[in-house]
C-alpha cells in the first residue's frame, strides 16, 4: 500500500513539475522564433480571418487593412497564450497550496516576471523588438486567467460547503 501511495505522489509531482516548465517554457519557444517564422504564423492566420470576412461581405477586399489584421492576431496570441498560462499556474499552485486566495497572489506577482523575461529574451533573436505593450498584454491575459481560475475555484469550494451543510442539515431531521 506504501508504495501505491509513493507512485501515486511521485506521478502527481512530476505532473505538476511537467506543467510549471510549460508555463516557462511555452513562452521561450514563442519567443525564439525569428521575425520571419512568427510573422509566417499570425499572417496564416490573419489572412483565413480576412478570407472569412471576405466571402461574408463584411469587409470590402482592400490591401489597407491586413497588416493592421495581423497586428491585431499577434496581440490575440499574445493574450490567449498568457490566459492559457495565467490558468494553469494558478491551478498547479491551487493544487499544491489548497489556498485559492496564495495561489492567486503567487501567480499575479510571478506573472509579470515572466512576462518581462519573454520580451527580454526576444532582443536576442532575429528581427524581434521587445515592447512593454506586449508585457502589459502578457499579465493582463495572465490576469484574466488567474481570475477565472480563482472565480471557479471559490465556487467550487463554495457548492462543496453547502453540499456539506445540507447534508448535515438533512441527517438532523432523521
Amino acid at each position: 500500500m506504501k508504495q501505491n501511495n509513493f507512485f501515486r505522489i511521485l506521478l502527481k509531482t512530476l505532473i505538476i513539475v511537467t506543467m510549471l516548465l510549460f508555463v516557462i517554457a511555452l513562452p521561450w519557444h514563442f519567443s525564439s522564433q525569428n521575425n520571419s517564422q512568427s510573422n509566417n504564423s499570425s499572417t496564416q492566420v490573419s489572412s483565413k480571418i480576412q478570407s472569412i470576412l471576405i466571402n461574408h461581405s463584411i469587409v470590402q477586399k482592400d490591401d489597407s487593412w491586413p497588416n493592421a489584421l495581423n497586428r491585431i492576431v499577434r496581440k490575440i496570441a499574445h493574450l490567449i497564450e498568457y490566459v492559457f498560462l495565467g490558468i494553469i499556474m494558478c491551478t498547479v499552485l491551487n493544487f499544491i497550496l489548497k489556498k485559492t486566495g496564495l495561489s492567486a497572489a503567487i501567480s499575479i506577482i510571478a506573472f509579470p516576471f515572466l512576462a518581462y523575461l519573454d520580451e527580454y529574451h526576444q532582443q536576442f533573436v532575429a528581427g524581434r523588438t521587445p515592447t512593454f505593450f506586449d508585457v502589459g498584454v502578457d499579465i493582463g491575459g495572465a490576469f484574466v486567467g488567474i481570475i477565472l481560475m480563482s472565480i471557479i475555484f471559490y465556487t467550487c469550494r463554495y457548492v462543496s460547503k453547502l453540499k456539506e451543510k445540507i447534508s448535515e442539515l438533512e441527517d438532523s431531521l432523521k
